[in-house]
Parts: structure tokens; sequence; C-alpha cells
């Protein structure tokens, strides 16, 4: 049996009845009565336990938590939740997990601001096992040709990570020589990613619906010398469909708050109420989120930024608006001479995308 003493950290069962989660969580013992033991969990929650219960001794590493979560010696899934929790708290919100040659980093979204303009002002390190564990400092490696990969669920923090990547990079480049237009270009990029690319799905307000992969190559003096995005896996079925509570691609609602009444009059656009493509999931809103007609001139000075011309930005607009009105065509069953057929019973709508498309 296992001799417990008051003070002492063990892991104790845990289930969510609402999650259906089921994973140990550590508790400190605060008294022990007649064979029975009151404990106080990570959480703040008190509960009494019979001393019968299976309460395995904390190891140190996880009463007081580690940067290399490989440190660990108690492994398993509870004492990684339990260390993500214990520097999270501590708006540590990163952990390295360094194994067989490799350099892994753990993060934990956070909405703090922890990250100012000096974004570029980290230590170099020789030994990556040596140093606070941040993005920056593992992408110092990458002067070498290298890749990194960032995971998790929707939510966890990839694109915010990535844009964190791409502007440490930047500015450790330009420090090497007189900042370069190159580099602009690769940071401009994201608004129009985002744009084109995230929407709000019921877990994540600005959710990647694709995936990207950047190669970017230097020259011998650290510059960036070039770089090309390539997407992939982009959820086209949620251009004619979303469910409830979530929003179709962010550019479209943009477009509709940000456009002047000159232009909306020219695509023959309105509310985003009005479009069906729009109008599926019942939000049009996104609570806290940045006012729609900045983020679409943010968009608009991006394209500048990458050398899109004024026909071209407003050749991508005017598809856009064309999508828009397709969505609105209506269909109806009909007969035509005792045979099935289709007849199209909003006839201005095609009017609108014919003129778009500038089709007959």
């Amino acid at each position: 049996m296992v001799h417990f003493e008051k003070g002492d950290y063990v892991w104790i069962p845990f289930f969510s009845n609402q999650t259906g989660f089921s994973c140990p969580i550590g508790a400190r013992i605060v008294d022990i009565d007649n064979g029975r033991v009151f404990l106080r969990d990570d959480d703040g929650n008190e509960t009494w336990l019979e001393g019968s219960v299976s309460m395995p001794i904390m190891h140190p590493s996880s009463v007081q938590g580690v940067e290399d979560m490989i440190e660990l010696t108690d492994f398993h899934d509870a004492s990684v939740l339990r260390n993500l929790q214990i520097r999270y708290k501590q708006k540590l919100i990163y952990a390295n997990l360094y194994r067989f040659n490799s350099d892994s980093h753990q993060s934990v979204s956070t909405v703090a601001n922890l990250f100012g303009r000096n974004v570029g002002n980290v230590p170099r390190q020789k030994n990556r096992r040596i140093g606070t564990p941040r993005i920056r400092r593992s992408r110092k490696c990458l002067h070498a040709n290298d890749e990194r990969q960032s995971n998790g669920e929707s939510g966890a923090g990839k694109t915010e990570t990535a844009k964190l990547v791409l502007q440490h990079l930047a500015v450790v480049s330009s420090r090497c020589d007189r900042h370069s237009w190159i580099e602009q270009q690769i940071l401009e990029a994201n608004p129009i990613l985002e744009a084109f690319g995230n929407a709000k799905t019921v877990r994540n307000d600005n959710s990647s619906r694709f995936g990207r992969y950047i190669d970017m190559l230097y020259n011998d003096h650290g510059m960036i010398e070039s770089a090309r995005i390539e997407q992939y896996l982009l959820e086209k079925s949620r251009l004619v469909s979303q469910s409830k509570n979530e929003r179709n691609f962010h550019i479209f609602y943009c477009m509709l708050a940000g456009m002047n009444s000159q232009e909306k009059a020219m695509f023959e656009l309105e509310d985003s109420s009005t479009y069906f493509y729009l109008s599926q999931g019942k939000n049009f809103q996104i609570e806290g989120r940045e006012d729609e007609s900045i983020i679409f001139r943010d968009v608009r000075a991006a394209m500048k930024v990458l050398f899109f011309s004024d026909i071209e930005i407003m050749s991508i607009f005017k598809l856009l608006a064309a999508i828009l009105h397709i969505g609105n065509i209506r269909y109806t069953a009909t007969l035509i001479n005792n045979l099935e057929a289709t007849e199209i019973t909003t006839a201005a709508s095609v009017l609108k995308v014919a003129k778009l498309l500038q089709v007959n």
C-alpha cells in the first residue's frame, strides 16, 4: 500500500461528463483522516477519496514542470497536459520535446499578446536544448536545409504560429543587409491567404480551411532570395454550403463591408444576408473580430504589394460577385411536352451572372 503524507502530489482519476474526456489529473494531499484522503486538484476542486483508490505518487519533474518535456520521468498524457498547464499559467506557452536529434515545440493557444515588435530579439543558441523554448529559437536552424511543421487541432494556433515564424524570418533576414521587397511580399501574402482560405467554424472564428507549404530560399548572405507558397486541400464545399453558426470564406463578407457604393453598384451587390451562399449558417458577424471593411482594405493593399494590377484585382472581385449571384439562382421542376424539365425562376440573378462573366 502506498504511504501518503500531507503535501504529497498524486494523480487521481478524472472524467468529464460534459465531454466524455478521461485522463488523470494532478492533486495535492491536504489532509489524511482515518484512511481517507482530502485532496485539492489542479482545477481547484476539493474532494475526499478512500485510500484504496489508485493514486500514484507524482514525480517531482511533474510537480514543478519542465521546459523540455523529455525530462518528465512519468511521461504520459496526464503529465504532458499538466506541464503545459503549469507553463500556460506562467505565460510560458511553449515547451520543448527534444528527442533523437529533433526539435519539437508544444504550444497552448492564448489570446494574450505575448509578442511585440521585438519579434527577432531572441539570443542565438548553439545547442538547441539550451535556452527558453520558443518558436523563433527553433527557426534559427532554418538557414540550413530544414523543414518545420505546425500541427494541432482546430484553434490550436497553427495559423498564428506560421505568421510568427514568417515575421521572425523576415526580421532576421533584413538584418543581414537592407530590407528587401521580397520579405514584405511574404508577410503581405498572409492577409490574402486568410481572407480567401479562412472561415468561421463552430470551433474557431478564423479557421484555415486549406493547407499551405511555404518554400523559402536564402542566398549566401542569409537574405531571403525567393519564396513560393503552395496551397492544397482547400475546402471547396464550404463555398456552397455551411453548417449552422458557421460562415463562408471571409473574403465575401469583407468585400460586401468594404466596397464603396459605386463598386457595389457596379457588381450589383447588396447586404450579405441577401445571398444564399452567405446566409445558411445564420451568422454574419463575428464577435471580437476586426472590422471587415478594414480587413478588406488590408487585402487590397496586400494585393498591390504583390503586384496585382488594377484589372486583375477588379476581375477577382467580379468573379466573387458572380459566385454570390449564382447562389441565388433558383430552379423548379416542371413538365414540358410531357417531359420532366427544370425551370429557372430567378431570371434576374442569371442576367447578373451573365453580365459579370461577360457571357450570353
